[in-house]
C-alpha cells in the first residue's frame, strides 16, 4: 500500500553497550537500516524514564511494506520492536519528525541522517 512505513525501535544488550563505543553503535544501526535498501530517518534517544536508566536506543522510520521474521532476527545486537504506520497515521509521523528535528537542534549528533 502506498504510504506504508515502519517505525522501529532498536536497542542494544547490556553486553554491546558495555563493549562498544557510541560511534560503533551508530554504525551498527546505520548499517542495519541501510541493508533494507529503502529511505529511512533515524535518531538516538536516551529515554526519560528512570525505570529504564535513560538507556541508549534508536528510533527509525523506514519506507517499507513489511519486515520478515528473518529481518528481525538480523538485528543481533539486542531487540527490535516494529510498528506499522500508514497514511492514516500521518499525524503520528509528523510528530515523530518534529521530535527528531527538536532533538537534532537541542543536541547535535542525535540524528542519524536519512537515506533518501
Amino acid at each position: 500500500e502506498t504510504g506504508e512505513s515502519l517505525f522501529l525501535t532498536l536497542t542494544f544488550t547490556d553486553e554491546y553497550l558495555a563493549s562498544t563505543t557510541p560511534a560503533t553503535r551508530r554504525k551498527y544501526v546505520a548499517r542495519a537500516l541501510g541493508a533494507y535498501g529503502v529511505p529511512y530517518i533515524a535518531n538516538i534517544d536516551f529515554g526519560t524514564d528512570e525505570r529504564y536508566t535513560k538507556r541508549e536506543h534508536y528510533h527509525a522510520l523506514i519506507a517499507l511494506k513489511r519486515i520478515d521474521n528473518k529481518d528481525g532476527k538480523a538485528w543481533k545486537y539486542g531487540s527490535l520492536n516494529i510498528k506499522r504506520t500508514y497514511n492514516a497515521n500521518s499525524k503520528r509521523i509528523a510528530r515523530y519528525i518534529t521530535k527528531l528535528t527538536y532533538h537534532a537542534i537541542k543536541t547535535p549528533g542525535r540524528l542519524l541522517y536519512a537515506r533518501a
